[in-house]
């Protein structure tokens, strides 16, 4: 598909937030518990590194879009990425001041990304597409979780300052 197949009345449109959770993550933030917190800080980790890779995929494929709207929506998705990846460098970075020894998992992950680049375009999107996919129903779970903890950038993004609609948006967006 090769149209933009976003309902009328919704655009993609970066969001300019930031977010300080360095005291937040002086805590087991989410609910008290050590798992919960374990498992987002861990995902965090993957996000920046993750969602560059989502924009290089898109990109892959932007110049073959004539849509006007799936342009546009391509501009978006590309800049809300980035200024996803920008929040959560600030939160690993977090992560690191309190003592987590990140740079091992992070040279991980770019000998990964740096395999995934190497993929067909299309295998690049597909894992996007796939990325998106989780994340979304990942944010949309988390939107329907009662929050008894600090606002954090991961439940923050879910459940409403950044919408769950936003990533359905870039599953949307990648799989046109």
């Amino acid at each position: 598909m090769t149209i933009s197949s976003t309902p009328e009345g919704v655009s993609v449109e970066p969001r300019h937030m930031r977010f300080d959770v360095s005291e937040d993550l002086k805590t087991l933030w989410h609910g008290n518990d050590a798992f919960r917190t374990a498992f987002f800080n861990a995902l965090s980790l993957q996000f920046p590194d993750g969602e560059q890779q989502f924009i290089n995929a898109v990109r892959l494929y932007r110049d073959q879009i004539e849509d006007p709207k799936l342009k546009a929506e391509i501009r978006g998705f590309i800049g809300q990425e980035a200024l996803h990846s920008r929040e959560h460098k600030s939160y690993n970075e977090a992560l690191k001041a309190r003592g987590y020894d990140i740079d091992a998992l992070d040279r991980r992950f770019e000998k990964h990304m740096a395999w995934v680049g190497k993929l067909p375009p299309s295998r690049q999107l597909a894992g996007t597409c796939g990325a998106e996919h989780y994340t979304a129903v990942l944010a949309n779970a988390i939107s329907k979780i009662k929050v008894d903890h600090a606002r954090h950038i991961l439940v923050a993004d879910a459940i409403d300052l950044h919408p769950r609609f936003s990533e359905v948006q870039h599953y949307r967006i990648a799989i046109a």
